[in-house]
């Protein structure tokens, strides 16, 4: 007779090429996020200087939402605000 341990794991990448998948080839069953402080450092990177304060602005509306549909929600007002002048930034936040 065997046991086993249920086994809950969560893990927290910079979304670095492959390691996600890397991650679930090991653990299946694993839950990954991106880290927050990364998502915004590569997002950010995307900006000019001096729109830099209103734009992180901007961002924290997201990643402070209360829950997954007002995170939706900002992500969308985020988009429609920024989406034609820093592109790459918005489809980061989409993406991730």
């Amino acid at each position: 007779m065997f046991s086993y341990i249920e086994l809950t794991l969560v893990t927290v990448t910079d979304n670095l090429n492959g390691f996600t998948q890397s991650i679930k080839n090991v653990f299946p069953t694993a839950d990954t996020q991106i880290c927050v402080v990364y998502q915004i450092r590569n997002s950010a990177r995307y900006v000019v200087w001096k729109d830099k304060k209103a734009f992180t602005a901007d961002m924290k509306h997201i990643y402070n939402a209360p829950n997954k549909e007002m995170a939706a929600v900002e992500l969308e007002r985020f988009a429609e605000k920024r989406n034609d002048k820093y592109p790459y930034a918005v489809q980061s936040w989409q993406r991730n």
